[in-house]
């Protein structure tokens, strides 16, 4: 089971619930208006970038949504990958369940950037 809820701080955070040593729920917050506020800030100054996944974006080559869904993205694959969270892959180091996360974090960046060309 997922529970989104849309709130304010970091981008977001996926917290995963356990019973007997299985994952039984994760709890996934989206923090929509960190990203907008993010967004809007950069968006301001040429060539500023803000992280995303395994990248640095420039902020005006996407929409608020998109940006957005990068992050469900991510946090999707904290709540669904045993060696991405950690009750299933309790002794693994932030870099071990960041990396899937944030490669799928990218590779939606990318896709919603090259369907962007496409449509020029």
């Amino acid at each position: 089971m997922f529970r989104l809820v849309i709130k304010r701080y970091e981008y977001g955070k996926t917290t995963p619930q356990e019973s007997n040593g299985e994952l039984v729920q994760s709890d996934i917050v989206i923090n929509e208006a960190t990203v907008a506020d993010m967004k809007d800030y950069l968006s301001q100054y040429e060539g500023q970038t803000m992280p995303f996944g395994n990248s640095e974006v420039n902020p005006n080559d996407y929409t608020t949504e998109d940006l957005v869904g990068s992050v469900v993205a991510h946090e999707l694959t904290h709540a669904t990958d045993k060696n991405s969270n950690t009750v299933q892959n309790p002794d693994s180091t932030s870099v071990e369940r960041e990396k899937k996360p944030r490669e799928n974090q990218s590779k939606h960046l990318e896709e919603i950037k090259k369907k962007k060309e496409d449509e020029k």
